[in-house]
């Protein structure tokens, strides 16, 4: 049904079916002029999705090559570039960049990190583990401190955990007392977010989670089973999403409550990210079609209701991040691409 609105109505009738129940509207968005990510000046690498933009505007994501697949790409102007490091079959985790321009990814089965000057370095080898890994990075902040996730197997037994690297060392995060940790972000404070398994009624389920100094703070659900955070700010405003057999809801967390988020034309969306400012950018799926969301000051707006003349041929639109000055990348029918919000 979403996908037939969508089709259907102009794109303010659109953008007003989309905000929430609220009678009180704070202030609405910019429009936004949506660019694709051209080739590099071979034109051989194709930029298959737009994964981290820093608040200089520069750009990290995953490129297509031709008989040789996957590899990250910097986007600094125009072109984008080819970074360091082997090709992989398969996409495994999209990079992140810091204002430093280093950057935090995943060549499979390896996280990596890459200096300022593009240099990798493979961080699989500090893993704790014995037996056969893999691992890949979810994030980093501007102090250089990157994250992510890993596995490992020893006698058959696949440990599933993650991690912190921060002064060329690598800690564990630890758990909430039950089996496996998923990282998906972390600050310039040094909060890190994610999600963890718990024993909750006599059963384990997986817990939205804060870890800061060594600690994790089980930050509960929204009354469902589950929750996961999956990104922070630096108010340490925490998003994520609660879920369970009685229902799914978005939710921010802040002050030491968590809080339902608003519903986008009904459909509960699951965040990406959160910039400085509180604006909220995540997505949603129905049936086969995919539908980005940008979330201003509490109201859920539609990203392709506020575009523009540039969204001729834009659809299935997916939204990964989004900056201090409002500048939304990710992936669409197109391939990936840069959303900048235009003055009102």
């Amino acid at each position: 049904m979403t996908h037939v609105l969508h089709q259907a109505l102009p794109r303010v009738a659109l953008a007003l079916i989309t905000l929430a129940a609220s009678a009180a509207i704070a202030g609405t968005p910019p429009m936004y002029r949506i660019e694709k990510v051209k080739r590099d000046e071979t034109g051989q690498l194709k930029a298959h999705s737009a994964q981290s933009i820093n608040n200089d505007g520069v750009v990290v994501g995953w490129s297509r090559v031709d008989g040789f697949g996957y590899i990250p790409y910097m986007l600094d102007g125009r072109r984008p570039q080819q970074m360091q490091g082997p090709a992989a079959p398969a996409m495994y985790y999209g990079p992140t960049i810091n204002i430093r321009r280093e950057v935090a990814g995943s060549i499979y089965p390896d996280a990596y990190l890459w200096d300022s000057g593009g240099t990798p370095l493979n961080l699989s080898p500090l893993l704790p583990c014995t037996g056969t890994r893999s691992s890949a990075s979810a994030g980093i902040n501007d102090t250089g401190a990157a994250v992510g996730n890993y596995t490992c197997t020893v006698n058959r037994k696949t440990k599933y955990g993650a991690w912190i690297y921060r002064d060329g060392l690598m800690t564990d995060l630890g758990t909430l007392g039950a089996a496996g940790n998923e990282v998906h972000g972390i600050n310039n404070s040094g909060q890190v977010v994610g999600g963890a398994g718990v024993v909750a009624n006599g059963k384990t389920v997986t817990h939205a989670y804060l870890w800061q100094d060594g600690a994790m703070q089980d930050l509960g659900t929204l009354g469902e089973d589950n929750s996961i955070a999956t990104a922070i700010n630096e108010a340490g405003y925490v998003v994520g999403r609660s879920y369970g057999a009685t229902g799914s809801q978005a939710f921010v967390y802040k002050d030491g409550t968590m809080k339902a988020m608003p519903t986008c034309a009904g459909n509960t969306l699951t965040p990406s990210a959160i910039n400085n400012h509180g604006q909220v950018v995540g997505n949603f799926r129905v049936r086969y079609s995919q539908t980005a969301v940008l979330v201003h000051q509490g109201q859920c707006y539609f990203l392709q209701a506020l575009l523009d003349d540039s969204a001729e041929d834009w659809r299935d639109l997916w939204i990964y991040d989004i900056n201090d000055e409002g500048v939304i990348v990710g992936a669409g029918s197109k391939g990936a691409f840069v959303a900048t919000p235009l003055k009102h």
